[in-house]
């Protein structure tokens, strides 16, 4: 009986660790390969984990604002349920009307991104304005999961054709 219940735990642990959410795109043209998450839209926020295979250090989260325009350097704040606040400016895009901005996370806050629940994302749009909005427990959760994933190369970095 224990022996059985170990190996069930065994399979339960190895079964959590695959991540399925990240997308890994080989182009055989360009000879490039891109890493990132299914868009996860919260309202009008659109959130795309991005990884670099040629930069183990380099994470984005690339917002979408729907029907707004952002600015170059917007100030973008991230909350999380413990308390914390990180902030940084979207120096990814140009001034556009796309809704298009990008958190990029340092290694500083690798550990804060992937250990603690965001709880509210606010994303400068143009003139000083701002979109907030507040995450549930299930899109916390979610998202938390999406950048543990994206942190552990080894569940998709064996599908990378191009390490460029």
């Amino acid at each position: 009986m224990k022996k059985l219940l170990i190996i069930a735990l065994l399979i339960s642990n190895y079964c959590q660790s695959q991540c399925n959410e990240m997308i890994v795109t080989n182009d055989d043209v360009s000879e490039t390969t891109t890493i990132k998450s299914e868009k996860i839209v919260i309202n009008d926020l659109s959130i795309t984990v991005w990884c670099f295979p040629h930069n183990k250090s380099l994470y984005i989260l690339d917002f979408i604002v729907k029907d707004k325009c952002v600015d170059y350097e917007s100030e973008i704040i991230i909350c999380f349920k413990n308390g914390e606040k990180v902030k940084w400016y979207n120096t990814s895009y140009n001034f556009n009307c796309k809704g298009q901005s990008a958190f990029k996370i340092s290694q500083k806050n690798k550990k804060l991104f992937t250990t603690e629940e965001i709880s509210l994302i606010r994303v400068g749009t143009n003139k000083e304005n701002f979109y907030q909005v507040e995450l549930n427990d299930e899109e916390s959760a979610f998202l938390l999961k999406t950048l543990q994933c994206a942190y552990n190369r080894e569940d998709w970095s064996k599908l990378m054709k191009y390490k460029q």
